[in-house]
């Protein structure tokens, strides 16, 4: 991601940004308003970050072909501090210190799309560990084969957010209790967190 998609994507997703700037690391959070890591609404010093704001976003979009803009409209549609969302195979690895590990092998592009005769599909949620806010995330999967009974092995991952354990990737791997394969149909995936919600949508044909 070169820097000029970096800053774009900030203002977008009003994300705080550090770089390393005058012999130091420097905080910013280059959109037009926000809030500190402590939820103190931060007030900016100047008069002039409204102006700003617009100008540099306008430059963002100027210069973004439309592959780019796509992927990041993408970004700005899901919950605060969830990264990406990923439906597929689940791959799992074993790491030495026998913690094993599960993520989405070969990861679909959207619109996600899976073939006749699907017995198990995993989907995983990622989530920014560098995000300060509260996840608070409620996910809901549903669909045809969801008359049916149905099973949900995790598919989760931890780690360290701001100094205390966070949950940094929640998902599940959803099978038929009969083994039997899920009805063609369309299958949602419901993320809300934090005043915004989005749907994913996996068509089994």
């Amino acid at each position: 991601m070169n820097a000029l998609t970096f800053f774009c994507k900030a203002i977008l997703e009003r994300k705080g940004i550090r770089f390393y700037y005058g012999g130091g690391y420097r905080f910013a959070e280059p959109h037009c308003y926000g809030v500190s890591k402590g939820w103190v609404v931060v007030k900016r010093g100047h008069e002039m970050h409204r102006l700003l704001f617009v100008a540099g976003f306008l430059i963002c979009t100027a210069s973004l072909d439309a592959e780019q803009m796509a992927g990041l409209a993408a970004a700005q549609e899901l919950p605060p501090g969830v990264k990406t969302v990923l439906l597929g195979d689940r791959d799992e690895t074993e790491a030495a210190s026998g913690v094993r590990h599960c993520t989405v092998k070969h990861p679909l592009k959207e619109p996600f799309t899976l073939s006749a005769g699907t017995t198990d599909f995993t989907w995983v949620v990622e989530r920014d560990p560098d995000w300060w806010g509260k996840a608070g995330l409620r996910i809901v999967v549903d669909g045809p084969g969801f008359k049916d009974e149905v099973t949900g092995t995790p598919c989760n991952e931890y780690a360290v957010c701001m100094g205390e354990p966070c949950q940094k990737q929640y998902g599940a791997t959803i099978t038929r209790t009969d083994k039997k394969p899920f009805p063609a149909g369309k299958y949602t995936l419901s993320i809300s967190g934090e005043g915004r919600s989005v749907v994913k949508t996996l068509t089994i044909k």
